[in-house]
């Protein structure tokens, strides 16, 4: 074992550290950089300690000037926390990714450049890769992605729509459909279940919603995603997961509520977001009048039917849901 050892170390500082060491400094601000931002973001402490340690002796024995190699390890894991806190309050804006990963592969990146650029073999096949790299992501979402959405195991009531189609009908017809789905196996029969009293039952309403956001994961895992699998941080100076964070991503919002002063006849509401409020449906409207006002559009009132089935169809149609009876 010793033999093997001296072996390495021998190879290791009469061939390898000779003939890369130009390239040290580069590979060893990567892995230091990568290991100051993994204090915040890896739930590993052993591999980013590894990462801050090899990155840190590939700077140290680099072939720079010392006083590049102090401010390197002084400076850069200032750089790397200031740059993640901006990502962080910009809501993991493209510029903030742009500039941190600019930071951290600048110096390997011009060198790879240079050393591409010494022959054209090397041009052809970094044009291929390149291209293989912007083609891929364009073949996989016209012939291999689908629409779909997944529901929370942590918050059953939410719901993430993955790859949605650029086409709002689609996606709000698929929303609509679980929206219908769970209403009717869940909600329609079974209101006396949803109701929520205060402490002295002096009130009482509905408790029944559904939330969709858009699926997204996130630079270093702080997408929507995230609420999947697990609930949002409890508000420690290390948390980054927050419910609010993804208040943009929101797609629409299902919700069921007592009409004003009544306690038997609700409104259920669909609406759905892009950026902004866009439009909402009417499911069920047992108030009347005063759904008129509250919707700023025109409703139209089917008749009345004893047993009529409750499928949503049609935008701003009042339905009458089925009644216990009419299930048994």
């Amino acid at each position: 074992m010793k033999k093997l050892l001296a072996s390495f170390l021998h190879k290791w500082q009469s061939h390898i550290v000779p003939k890369y060491k130009n390239w040290f400094y580069d590979v060893g601000v990567l892995l230091f950089g990568i290991g100051c931002m993994g204090v915040y973001t890896f739930p590993y402490f052993f591999l980013t300690a590894m990462l801050i340690f090899v990155g840190g002796t590939f700077v140290t024995i680099s072939d720079r000037k010392a006083i590049t190699k102090i401010l390197t390890i002084l400076l850069l894991p200032l750089a790397v926390i200031f740059l993640f806190i901006i990502f962080i309050f910009s809501d993991g804006s493209l510029l903030s990714i742009l500039l941190l990963a600019l930071l951290l592969t600048f110096p390997l990146l011009s060198k790879i450049l240079v050393w591409i650029n010494k022959k054209q073999k090397r041009k052809n096949w970094a044009l291929l890769f390149l291209g293989i790299l912007i083609l891929a992501p364009v073949v996989q979402s016209l012939f291999f992605t689908k629409m779909e959405a997944i529901q929370s195991k942590t918050y059953p009531n939410m719901y993430f729509i993955k790859n949605p189609f650029s086409k709002q009908d689609s996606v709000q017809a698929l929303i609509k459909n679980i929206v219908l789905k769970k209403m009717n196996s869940e909600f329609i029969g079974n209101e006396k279940m949803h109701k929520i009293y205060n402490s002295d039952s002096s009130r009482v309403w509905l408790s029944y919603d559904l939330e969709f956001y858009k699926y997204s994961d996130g630079l270093f895992g702080n997408g929507s995603s995230y609420f999947i699998d697990n609930v949002e941080d409890d508000g420690g100076p290390t948390s980054i997961h927050f419910l609010s964070n993804i208040e943009k991503d929101r797609m629409a919002r299902f919700s069921i509520n007592y009409c004003e002063k009544d306690t038997v006849n609700y409104l259920a509401l669909l609406t759905y977001y892009q950026e902004r409020e866009m439009k909402t449906d009417t499911l069920i409207n047992k108030c009347r009048k005063q759904v008129e006002e509250k919707t700023s559009r025109k409703q139209v009132q089917e008749p009345e039917k004893e047993n009529a089935p409750f499928d949503g169809g049609g935008k701003g149609v009042i339905y009458i849901p089925q009644t216990v009876e009419s299930k048994k």
